[in-house]
């Protein structure tokens, strides 16, 4: 088997080629197993190095958002955004008018714990999810990073799952997008909102809590990071 090494898997040509949704499904598969083929370019995509960032948090997306929307169109682009514009994809669907779409996504995470727990996975093999996360020190100074081995209530890892939903739209809403823009939210239905019932609280908190911000999008959709899971909510700004 020939190893790639990690900063080699993603280049910004490759990224940003148009392809069918088919065709991106494919080669977001492809890349999925480069990155997981040794340890050194796991630990590359654990802490989202080079493109490895925009591969985990958009263009995988966007694989996962076509599959569902598109599912055997061959009529149907898509292309990928690694630059610096107001958008991180472009969908050109020629039986809609206007026929290009741009998609923004945002993730319902929060970032540095994120990063503290993969800091802490890739030095121990473990890491407890839900486990309360600690740092000391510096990268300079030597830092440490410690995670809690305790059993958290799903009721309050589902009530933290809310309230990360609920950032990620404040930080797109007051900005201007337009109608051409749609908004995805990606959120964890794996271990966060695993059940029919967590989705239904999911549901109700969108309805109640993120629908009345000022989002300036046609349209809002909850995609689960499992691939399993697509919410639509109309916003309005058609």
């Amino acid at each position: 088997m020939n190893i790639i090494t990690p900063d080699k898997i993603l280049t910004e040509e490759d990224c940003e080629r148009e392809r069918t949704p088919q065709e991106l499904i494919d080669w977001v598969e492809e890349k999925y197993r480069l990155f997981a083929q040794t340890p050194d370019s796991r630990n590359y995509a654990r802490l989202c190095k080079g493109l490895s960032k925009k591969f985990f948090e958009e263009i995988r997306p966007l694989s996962l958002l076509v599959k569902h929307l598109y599912s055997d169109r061959i009529d149907v682009r898509c292309v990928p955004n690694v630059g610096n514009e107001n958008f991180d994809a472009l969908i050109t669907d020629p039986l809609k008018n206007p026929p290009e779409q741009k998609i923004e996504f945002t993730q319902a995470i929060d970032g540095y714990e994120d990063h503290l727990r993969m800091v802490y996975l890739i030095k121990h093999g473990h890491v407890n999810c839900p486990g309360t996360v600690t740092s000391t020190g510096t990268q300079n100074t030597g830092r440490t990073v410690e995670v809690k081995n305790e059993t958290v209530e799903h009721d309050e890892v589902v009530k933290k799952g809310l309230e990360l939903i609920t950032i990620a739209a404040k930080g797109k809403s007051e900005k201007k997008y337009g109608k051409d823009t749609l908004l995805v939210i990606v959120f964890d239905d794996d271990t966060v909102f695993p059940t029919d019932k967590d989705l239904s609280k999911l549901d109700n908190h969108v309805r109640t809590e993120l629908l009345p911000m000022k989002l300036d999008f046609p349209k809002l959709y909850l995609l689960g990071s499992s691939g399993n899971t697509l919410m639509e909510f109309p916003l309005g700004n058609g």
